[in-house]
Order: structure tokens, then sequence, then C-alpha cells
């Protein structure tokens, strides 16, 4: 599995279910629904359509998932036990499915999605007695609908003004003696007791954090131990209990972040969907959110790949494991009840669980970019980073800030009496030596120190160089005492 890719072709081929629109019944979306174990109903299906696509229709102010209709296609039709059209009124009816035999030749069933008003009709019409009665009109086309929160599975955003990767090595330039060295895979790496853990160099931190390694270490082993704290197997399996008093788990589990941790920035928080990419109190409160035990679910290593890669999800509310593709290894968990700690972060769950129907459902119909709205400005050399340098973590150290304080590099102690701006105390121990910069004014910078300058934060008031940040800051403080409120 770990040499797989799971394509979105792949995905959609195990649908079982397909949903059509337009007159020319354009096949946009599906679902995998379980023969022998089937849960999802048509107001699921809904729900998930209005998570995933939008219907160019701007005539309709209100949801355009609205007065949805599904209609039976024809050549379904000699199977009796198919609903031949649901309304509105009857979307709690089970999404019906056909028995396979075998999951690489599924029997389809395949649906008409249409809008549909009130009618007089007869139980029992079919769609052509809607459309013919004008009671139902089928829909437009549907659009990809964009959602700031998706990223691909196990993919970090490429906006460097949001996340950086501080212990990274960087591949140093080889001479013609030396041998080409294996490139580091990627997968985690194995710790003291033998289980896998993430490498220390895959850590991700927010861009306005300024971290040591020491401090990421701990960091990261805490996590590991929380969540081994509240559960000693597999949540999926219920397998995993070691045969010894010591260790209390068995080889192969893993603690598996529920929202990843290279996708942090979009952890659910009491922003309700604002946009807060200025915020850096919402980004660094989310990166640690994401180390929280709450964010972690204890997986044998097979069931955490499946789970990264979205092809199974939790729901947040009943926790009942639902398969989103046809996969054998994962089917015999469908629809059994996960052991999750009651304590875990049922909106990390309903994260995860959205972007698993976002990821199968509409994998059909890609993105024109894949990126969040944090990524569609384009980060341009020069350009204003919208997060400023803010951190409460232990800083690494740097030049000038060990030894006798008395040599270290002098700060400008009062920047009126020198004719400077005071953004010019921007330059601190570290930073550009304050003398050399004596009595220059802000207006023969150059450009540069001039942008270096517009990163600066004052966490007190607000300027005009950290306006959008600092009330970035004040409506995410806001919006958590509201979301406390309730």
């Amino acid at each position: 599995m770990s040499n797989t890719t799971v394509t979105p072709r792949m995905r959609s081929y195990g649908w079982n279910t397909h949903f059509v629109a337009t007159s020319r019944a354009f096949h946009f979306a599906g679902v995998y629904q379980h023969h022998d174990n089937a849960f999802l109903t048509f107001r699921d299906i809904v729900d998930e359509l209005r998570l995933c696509f939008e219907l160019p229709d701007s005539t309709k102010k209100e949801d355009s998932w609205n007065e949805i209709a599904f209609g039976l296609d024809k050549r379904n039709r000699n199977n009796s036990d198919l609903a031949i059209f649901v309304k509105e009124e009857e979307l709690d009816t089970v999404v019906p499915s056909l028995p396979s035999p075998d999951a690489q030749e599924r029997a389809v069933v395949r649906y008409h999605v249409v809008r549909h008003g009130q009618c007089n009709l007869p139980e029992g019409s079919s769609l052509e007695d809607h459309l013919k009665a004008s009671c139902a009109t089928h829909i437009p086309r549907p659009e990809r609908r964009h959602d700031p929160r998706y990223l691909p599975p196990k993919k970090a955003s490429e906006d460097t003004r949001v996340a950086k990767m501080p212990f990274r090595r960087r591949a140093k330039p080889r001479t013609g003696s030396q041998s080409p060295k294996r490139e580091h895979s990627g997968s985690v790496s194995p710790d003291k007791d033998g289980e896998e853990t993430q490498h220390i160099s895959d850590m991700i931190v927010p861009v306005t954090e300024d971290i040591n390694r020491t401090y990421a270490q701990r960091i990261m082993d805490s996590f590991r131990s929380s969540v081994m704290v509240s559960a000693k197997r597999c949540a999926v399996t219920r397998k995993g209990q070691s045969w010894c008093i010591s260790p209390a788990i068995g080889p192969s589990l893993q603690a598996c972040h529920i929202v990843p941790q290279q996708q942090f920035h979009v952890y659910p928080d009491s922003s309700n969907g604002q946009d807060m990419q200025f915020s850096s109190r919402r980004l660094h409160e989310a990166w640690l959110s994401t180390w929280a035990p709450a964010n972690g679910i204890l997986m044998m290593s097979h069931i955490h790949e499946f789970f990264d890669a979205r092809l199974f999800s939790i729901h947040p509310e009943t926790f009942r494991i639902r398969a989103f593709v046809p996969y054998d290894a994962i089917l015999d968990y469908h629809g059994s009840i996960a052991n999750v700690p009651q304590d875990v972060d049922r909106a990390a769950l309903a994260h995860h669980y959205d972007m698993c129907c976002i990821e199968n459902m509409a994998a059909n119909m890609l993105l024109p970019e894949l990126t969040t709205t944090l990524t569609s400005r384009a980060a341009t050399s020069g350009t204003n980073s919208p997060f400023t340098a803010r951190s409460d973590l232990p800083a690494t150290p740097g030049p000038d800030t060990s030894g006798d304080p008395s040599k270290r590099t002098r700060i400008i102690q009062d920047a009126s009496e020198e004719g400077l701006d005071p953004v010019a105390q921007y330059y601190q121990d570290g930073g550009v030596d304050a003398r050399k910069l004596k009595r220059q004014r802000v207006e023969v910078f150059n450009v540069e120190d001039t942008e270096r300058i517009r990163e600066m934060r004052f966490d007190s008031y607000i300027t005009s160089y950290n306006s959008q940040n600092f009330l970035a800051d004040v409506d995410f403080e806001l919006g958590k005492l509201v979301d406390y409120g309730e």
C-alpha cells in the first residue's frame, strides 16, 4: 500500500452508486454503499453534494441544493427493490445498492439528480413522468466547490507564508569522489522501542514560530505517549494489546494525527470559516492543537496508512467507520463502531470526514488549482508576509544572543532622538547593527529593508504596518469569546 498511490480514477472506480446531471446524463459524482451494511441515506448524499459541488444557478439566492430529488435511471428499473423516485420528504430513505460478487466488477445503481417542486403524481411515478408534468427539471452541470480547508492527502501547503520545515537538512553539493547517498524516503522511522514515529526533519511549524530542536522533539514524543495514555489497542481493529506487561502495547501500533500535522493551518477552530489568514495567533493555536492528545487516535500501521489516504473515516457523532472504497482490507470494519477516546476532538474527526467526502465523491471533477485560500494569492519576491513574527515558544539561539549582554549588538534606545521612525526598532539583537543605522531615516532605506520592516509586529497597539495582522488577531480572540459563550 505504501508503494501504491490512490489516484482519483481509482476512487471513482470504486463507486457503486452514480449520480448524473443535465438531460445528457453527465456523470459528476458517486459513492460506495456497502450492500450488506448500508447506512447512507439520500439526505446524507445531499449534504455531501452540497459540500463538494455548486450549481451555476444565479437566479436562486438560497441554498442551491434545496428541493433536490433523485430519479432512478431506466437501466435499473427491472429491479423492484430500488426506489424509483425519491422526493425531498423521502430523503431519509437508505440509498440502495446491488450485490457485487467481484469487487472489481461492481453492479452500479444510477440516479438522476433533479429539482422537484410540488406535484400530484401518484407514488411510483418515474422520472420521465415528473419531467413531463414539469414538476421536475434537470439540474445544470455542477461545478467543483472550492473548500479553503482542502489539501490533497499527505500534502502540506506550498505557501511559504504559512509554514516552514526548520529541521530539514539541506543537501550539500557532492564532489566527484563522493557516492550519492540514499534519498530521504519521507516515511516514518523506528524509535528506540522499535515503533515507527515521525522524523523530526518532517515537522512543519508556522512560519511565525522559531523553536529549537529539543523543544520540537519533546512535543513530538509527548504526542505519542499522551495518545497511549487513553488507549492500548487500535481504534479500528481493536487489536494490538501487548502480551507483556511492559511495553503495554504491541508492535506496529502508531499514534495517528486526525488532522495531519503538515496541514495544521486548517485545524478547525472558533473562526467558523472566517478568513483568519492574517492571524498568527490562530496559526500558533492550530499548530499546538494538531499535537494535542485530542487530535490523536491509536491505529495499526496499515490502518493508519488507509486513514491518512482518506480511504475510510470515522463519523464524528456516531463513531461509525465508513469505507469510501471497496477495499477488502477495510470492508471488515465498515459499519462497526471505532474505539476512540471519549475526549477525542470531534471537530477534528468532522474535518477528516469532510475531507474524505470531498476526496472521494468529487474524484471525477478535480479543481483547476489544488490550493487553499492561503495559496491562491501568489507569493512573489518582496511580497509582505501576512503572518508576522510572534512566538511564545522557546527561541532558537542565534548570533549575539548569549554571552556578556554589554557586548551584544546595541539596540536603538530612543529612535525619536536619532531621527528614526519607531519601526527602526525592528533591528534588535541578532539583526542589523544599530550603529550602522544611526541618523539613517526611513526614506533612505532600500526596498528590502522597507519590506522587512513591514513584516514586524507590535503586540500592544495598531500601526499602519501591522493593521491586517493586529485586526485578524482581534477577530480571532473575539471569535473565541463568542464560541465560549454559546
